[in-house]
């Protein structure tokens, strides 16, 4: 039996070696978006990279300041499908530039948090079109065009107002022909990260206003994501200034 100590050691370096791996894979992640999107290098690589296990129902995770990767799955991920893995980090880095992690006046948690999830990834799709296509955005864009039809927009507080009252329903009963079966195949088709860390999901703490102001590209909950986007877009770096990206610490 090896000494304890030298266990000890092999395991912290696999551990090492995985958190290392675990941020390359983001770093790529990052990279192939910036060639795609320049008037998004500032924010992709906005967010330092944390390495953490917690045992979260996604591999990427956001407070708004970090991005929270766990390893093993974020390298698992890459390997099944290193375009689902762009489309993670995308959709991730969308919800803050929508300050969705900070929108704290609803009631409804599963609702909000869903209607953020279906916003980004209606979003995602249109900027992406056939790069960085998922198999599943058929089925997305079948859902999206049928909320459409009872909203109207897909603006994040209309499509939540839906949400809350499907939500809201009694088990085995409908509203406006929907239940609970419906809410479950959404979650399972547009959600791509974990929102525990979220300051809206975190009703007893204190407002980080500094955190908050970290995204400076502001919205209302109901202001079109395309206008949000046409504004990054206006304020883009040329081609000749355009950067490709900092260092995380």
């Amino acid at each position: 039996m090896p000494p304890v100590p030298n266990a000890i050691d092999e395991k912290l370096e696999r551990r090492l070696g995985e958190d290392r791996l675990g941020r390359d894979v983001v770093e790529e992640c990052r990279v192939q978006l910036m060639l795609k999107f320049r008037f998004l290098d500032l924010a992709l690589w906005r967010m330092a990279l944390v390495p953490m296990r917690a045992g979260a129902a996604y591999p990427l995770a956001t407070d708004g300041t970090r991005v929270v990767l766990d390893p093993p799955r974020v390298i698992a991920r890459f390997q099944e499908s290193d375009v689902e893995s762009v489309r993670d980090y995308l959709h991730l880095v969308m919800h803050c530039i929508f300050r969705h992690p900070f929108a704290k006046d609803h009631d409804c948690l599963e609702a909000w948090n869903l209607a953020c999830d279906m916003v980004v990834e209606s979003a995602v799709m249109d900027m992406c079109g056939e790069r960085f296509k998922s198999d599943d955005d058929a089925a997305r864009r079948e859902v999206l065009s049928e909320v459409r039809m009872l909203v109207g927009a897909l603006l994040p507080n209309k499509v939540y107002g839906l949400l809350r009252d499907i939500v809201r329903t009694p088990d085995g009963q409908h509203y406006r022909g929907l239940g609970r079966s419906a809410l479950n195949e959404w979650h399972a088709l547009f959600e791509r990260d974990e929102h525990a860390a979220w300051p809206a999901n975190n009703t007893g703490a204190p407002q980080d206003t500094e955190r908050d102001q970290t995204w400076e590209n502001v919205s209302e909950d109901d202001v079109s994501p395309d206008e949000m986007l046409d504004a990054l877009r206006t304020d883009a770096p040329s081609e000749g200034d355009a950067a490709s990206g900092g260092q995380d610490e």
